[in-house]
């Protein structure tokens, strides 16, 4: 119930440090282990460790991006159900969270919804990239993505058949999967399109 004032906050919790401070239109965000932060105030539990820092600038309409390094997922069912629709299950295989080295968010933030504009997130086993609306006062999503998994092009194809049999010729493609979030945060519908291979040449 309610809302937070952000246009100050400052703090400790068990295990992180919240330091979020407005300056005219400018509001300037710097937390550490978030993944902590999220779980002692009660609004996610799926996060461990990360630093969250960056700007956004605006009024009741806020834009920037925000950067957030080291941290983990605790592989959550949408992710599950995504990486099983595409047959790489292998990526989480034997653990129960998924590390990111860094992610980079361009957002807008208005108080009807939470816009991405092409997030990226790196780590060991993929990287991945977001664009799309999270409705606040609906709690919908709508979000377009792009998964490359962090595995050697050969052994990937080995790994999947029809893969293996459609590519030929050059093996230094990146291997990249389209889905698609759509549906209530807590269980959206999740829609893939076939795996596709990007060349060097190809690649932004």
């Amino acid at each position: 119930q309610g809302a937070w004032d952000l246009s100050s906050l400052r703090g400790n919790v068990t295990g992180g440090d919240i330091n979020i401070r407005r300056s005219g239109q400018t509001l300037d965000i710097n937390i550490r282990n978030l993944g902590a932060v999220l779980t002692t105030t009660g609004i996610y539990a799926g996060l461990k460790e990360g630093n969250l820092f960056g700007q956004l600038r605006g009024n009741d309409r806020l834009s920037g991006e925000l950067k957030l390094t080291g941290f983990e997922l605790r592989n959550p069912p949408v992710m599950l159900k995504l990486l099983g629709l595409l047959s790489l299950e292998q990526l989480v295989a034997g653990t129960d969270t998924t590390k990111f080295n860094s992610g980079k968010i361009p957002l807008t933030l208005s108080p009807q919804q939470l816009a991405l504009n092409n997030a990226h997130f790196t780590g060991p086993s993929m990287d991945i990239r977001l664009n799309g609306v999270y409705g606040r006062t609906d709690s919908q999503l709508n979000i377009h993505g792009n998964l490359a998994p962090a595995i050697p092009f050969n052994r990937l194809a080995s790994k999947i058949p029809l893969l293996g049999t459609l590519l030929t010729g050059s093996q230094d493609g990146v291997v990249v999967a389209d889905f698609r979030l759509k549906g209530p945060i807590a269980e959206p519908e999740v829609n893939v399109q076939p795996l596709s291979v990007l060349t060097p040449v190809a690649l932004p």
